[in-house]
C-alpha cells in the first residue's frame, strides 16, 4: 500500500464558517446525478423518500432509469440485485432502520454472497452519534459484505 505524501489540509479546514454546509442526502443526490450523467448504465431505486433521499433530482433527468419501489426494501434489494446480474449499476436509497435493516438478508445473499460488485445500497438517517439504534446501524453497515461496495451517509 504507497501513501501520498504530498496530500496536505488547507490551514483553515477546520474552520467552519469558510466552508459550505450542506446535508449529505444533497451530496448523495447530486452525486447520483452526475454519475447518471457519465454512465446510462446506472439506475436508481428509492424506497418511497425520493425527497429525503434527494433521489428525485435522478428520477426527474432519468426517468426511464429509475424505479419507485414503495415500501419494499427488501424487493428493492433483490431488484437491485437482478439489475447488476445483467449489468446495470443501481443504488438502493432509503432509511437505514430498513436499508440495511429490513434488507439485510437480501443485501447479505444476493448481493455480497453472489458477487454484484455494482449495487451500492444508501442508508439516510444513520445514526452513529449513540441513539437507541447506534448499534445495530453501525454494525449491519461496518459488516457490509466481502465484495460489494457500500454507501455510507
Amino acid at each position: 500500500m504507497s501513501c501520498n505524501l504530498g496530500v496536505h489540509l488547507v490551514h483553515n479546514a477546520l474552520n467552519l464558517t469558510l466552508l459550505e454546509q450542506a446535508p449529505t442526502r444533497k451530496g448523495y443526490g447530486e452525486g447520483l446525478l452526475e454519475v447518471g450523467e457519465k454512465d446510462p448504465r446506472v439506475m436508481a431505486l428509492c424506497a418511497d423518500l425520493t425527497e429525503s433521499t434527494q433521489t428525485h433530482l435522478f428520477a426527474k433527468k432519468f426517468p426511464e432509469r429509475f424505479i419507485e419501489m414503495g415500501v419494499a426494501e427488501q424487493n428493492m434489494a433483490a431488484v437491485a440485485a437482478g439489475l447488476a446480474n445483467y449489468g446495470k449499476i443501481p443504488f438502493i436509497a432509503s432509511y437505514a432502520t430498513f436499508s440495511p435493516g429490513r434488507n439485510w438478508d437480501q443485501i447479505r445473499v444476493s448481493i455480497c454472497w453472489a458477487g454484484r460488485r455494482h449495487a451500492p445500497s444508501l442508508g439516510r438517517h444513520c445514526d452513529y452519534a449513540g441513539s437507541a439504534q447506534y448499534d445495530s446501524d453501525l454494525s449491519l453497515r461496518c459488516r457490509g459484505g466481502k465484495k460489494s461496495d457500500h454507501v455510507r451517509s
